[in-house]
């Protein structure tokens, strides 16, 4: 069992499992979120039945690319704590009982479990990984919680990874 349900990043570098909680989802709550063209693909595609609510520190970014129905220009930290509140406040309100909310959560980390694969790249003209010789970046990621024991880290941490381009150097 994994240490966590991290179900990877959406977008056309992202997972299935992560573009398809996505797309079903009715509600995402976006913290500091660019809505950017790898993330969204085609924008009348991405969650096309979510109510948004999205949180930025730069006014400029909300509503740029997607539509929220509720904004926030502020601090992710002031705010979170704010919508956790009114969640709790109106819980019993919340029409999605605690057992529909585990089903589909359930179903994505199936999704993922058994869409997931950690190979990269493309098989080269022998059939091979053309990324068997480097770092496997999913390998990685997967390991990290065994790492982090490894090297002394025992208490809870949150990594961050996001997509990155990288350039052979001829130096």
């Amino acid at each position: 069992k994994d240490d966590c349900d991290y179900v990877g990043m959406v977008g056309m570098h992202g997972s299935y499992a992560a573009n398809y909680a996505m797309y079903e989802s009715d509600l995402v709550i976006a913290p500091g979120v660019r809505f950017d063209d790898r993330a969204t693909g085609i924008v009348t595609k991405f969650c096309p039945s979510a109510k948004i609510i999205h949180i930025d520190i730069d006014a400029a970014e909300i509503n740029k690319i997607l539509t929220s129905q509720i904004s926030f220009v502020s601090k992710v930290e002031t705010v979170i704590p704010l919508l956790n509140k009114k969640i709790m406040d109106n819980k019993k309100e919340l029409t999605n009982s605690e057992e529909n909310k585990n089903n589909w959560a359930n179903k994505i980390l199936d999704i993922s479990k058994n869409s997931f694969s950690e190979l990269c790249g493309s098989p080269n003209k022998d059939g091979q990984n053309s990324y068997n010789e480097f770092i496997n970046p999913r390998t990685f990621i997967k390991n990290v919680p065994s790492l982090a024991k490894e090297v002394g880290l025992n208490e809870d941490k949150i990594i961050v990874t996001d997509g990155v381009n990288v350039y052979e150097s001829k130096w």
